[in-house]
């Protein structure tokens, strides 16, 4: 759930920390 909070303010870290949220926020819809 963290990752998924933390994309919200994805545009805050660099690329590398996006890409990383976005597989996140992927998992998470995989999941639910």
């Amino acid at each position: 759930m963290r990752c998924m909070l933390a994309g919200d303010d994805s545009h805050r870290y660099t690329m590398a920390i996006r890409y990383t949220m976005g597989i996140c926020n992927a998992i998470g819809i995989i999941l639910i």
